[in-house]
């Protein structure tokens, strides 16, 4: 069994939702999923607002994109997540 790189992009409700704070609340979610966080980013989208991508490795056959898209979407100020980008580990 593999591992594969995930990422994804969340966006907010509104310009002023504290995307740190959205993303230490993400990285708790994966981490409790069996993810391990590499690397995560805010940058600006559009008309103010600004989305998070983050990128994680996590053990293929476990991965449940629904279950962690649900659980993402229920963090506040979050308006929808999305996975960008599913790529197999080959080291």
């Amino acid at each position: 069994m593999g591992e594969v790189f995930i990422r994804i992009e969340v966006l907010p409700e509104a310009p002023e939702t504290n995307m740190e704070k959205v993303a230490e609340e993400v990285v708790k979610i994966i981490e409790k999923q069996g993810g391990k966080v590499i690397n995560y980013k805010i940058e600006p989208f559009v008309f103010g607002l600004k989305k998070l991508i983050i990128v994680f490795m996590y053990p293929e056959q476990e991965f449940n994109e629904e279950k962690l898209i649900e659980e993402i979407q229920k963090v506040g100020g979050v308006q929808s997540a999305e996975v960008t980008e599913v790529t197999r580990n080959v080291f």
